[in-house]
Parts: structure tokens; C-alpha cells; sequence
């Protein structure tokens, strides 16, 4: 069994793009428990706006509505440059070579590409603008 590689420190840009989804990962969690729910729980009818959530629906202004969209998608943004990085890290660091690590890397690849609700909050997003 061959050792395992030098870690080398994590660059800054790696360490900030994680950071950053941290931090909109809490203001989703905030906004969705002060609105008591999300936009794309939610739904537009007759020109209103409603997010929904674990107690129905509940109407809000549609600056509410696409500012709810907006974060949810910037969170799936920032969570896909993070692991971006996070895999070039893993590359350049020589971590990848393992193959434990490597499969890890392709799920997570996968799991970006079918698992999120992108298309989901890009509708969001275009519903509201467009009503």
C-alpha cells in the first residue's frame, strides 16, 4: 500500500468560494424561516405571489418572491464553484490519484448535474419577471 500524498494548503480562492455558499446557505435558511417558506415551494397565480412551505402557502410581494429565487440559486451557484475548486485542489494535490477519492469526485460531479433544482429556480426566476 503506497502512502499518502502531501496535503498541500488550500488556496484562498478555495477557502472564499466555501465560505461564500456558507453564507448564503444562512441567509436562505433565515429568509425562507422569516417568509415561511421559498419560491420554489411556491406559486404564481393571478398575478400573486405565494412561497411555500410546511404551513402552505402564504402570499408575498414579488421582490420577496424573486429575492428568495435569487438566493436559492446563487446558493447552487456558489455550492458548484466550490466544489469546482474543491476538485482542482484535490488534483493538484495529488489526492485524486486515489481511487476512493476519485470516485468520490465523479458522484459528486453527477449529483451536480441531475440532483439540484436548477431548472427549477431559473423558472422561479422567469415566472416572476415575466408576470
Amino acid at each position: 500500500m503506497s502512502p499518502l500524498p502531501r496535503i498541500a494548503r488550500p488556496p484562498l480562492s478555495l477557502l472564499v468560494s466555501w465560505s461564500a455558499f456558507f453564507l448564503v446557505l444562512v441567509s436562505v435558511f433565515l429568509l425562507d424561516t422569516a417568509l415561511g417558506g421559498n419560491a420554489i415551494s411556491g406559486k404564481i397565480e393571478s398575478g400573486r405571489f405565494y412561497v411555500g412551505g410546511n404551513q402552505g402557502y402564504k402570499e408575498v410581494s414579488r421582490l420577496l418572491y424573486l429575492l428568495s429565487s435569487v438566493f436559492i440559486l446563487l446558493a447552487i451557484l456558489l455550492l458548484y464553484v466550490g466544489l469546482v475548486r474543491l476538485k482542482r485542489f484535490v488534483e493538484e494535490s495529488g489526492l485524486a490519484k486515489l481511487p476512493k477519492v476519485r470516485y468520490g469526485l465523479d458522484k459528486i460531479a453527477l449529483a451536480l448535474l441531475f440532483g439540484f433544482p436548477l431548472v427549477a429556480v431559473l423558472g422561479c426566476i422567469v415566472d416572476a419577471i415575466l408576470q
